[in-house]
């Protein structure tokens, strides 16, 4: 099996690490360091990906990213001072601060209301449709159905459905 054009069978782990460099996790629950403030948590997911921009251009990054969520004004909180679904937001920066060609995510709207899981769907929509990136989600938010490209529908485990 190929992933971004590098065959996964036999890969070594140096390759392996890079790949997964190269890929935004969303996960279900937002899994923040709290000793980090927002800004520190993009920084250290640029440093991360091999990204290692001047302080200056790695705030403005993360400023630009987090306008996009409504989040600029915590850039320099900590998770304590956040509710669950700004901690959310900040998660889903830290996928996407890398503007990775691969973004897994589960359950990414879970913790957020309607218009800030709108805003989150037209940002995984940009990606796609302006950067190419490639989006796999698992949901159970009926809400953002519509907005994918294909849905498979599964029970128990098993598909029961695609479209």
């Amino acid at each position: 099996m190929q992933v971004l054009d590098t065959e996964l069978a036999g890969l070594a782990t140096r390759g392996q690490r890079e790949i997964r460099r190269r890929i935004g996790f969303i996960f279900q629950d937002h899994n923040l360091f709290d000793a980090l403030t927002t800004f520190q948590t993009l920084s250290l997911a640029m440093e991360v990906a091999g990204s290692r921009p001047k302080r200056a251009e790695a705030r403005q990054r993360a400023l630009a990213l987090l306008a996009k969520l409504g989040m600029e004004t915590l850039i320099d909180s900590k998770p304590r001072q956040m509710s669950t679904g700004q901690k959310q937001r900040v998660a889903i920066a830290r996928a996407l601060i890398n503007e990775p060609p691969i973004i897994i995510a589960d359950e990414p709207t879970a913790a957020l209301d309607a218009d800030t899981t709108g805003l989150v769907i037209k940002l995984l929509k940009q990606l796609v449709e302006i950067g190419g990136a490639s989006v796999l989600m698992v949901t159970h938010d009926s809400r953002i159905f519509s907005a994918a490209n294909r849905t498979i529908t599964m029970v128990d485990g098993r598909i029961v459905g695609a479209r």
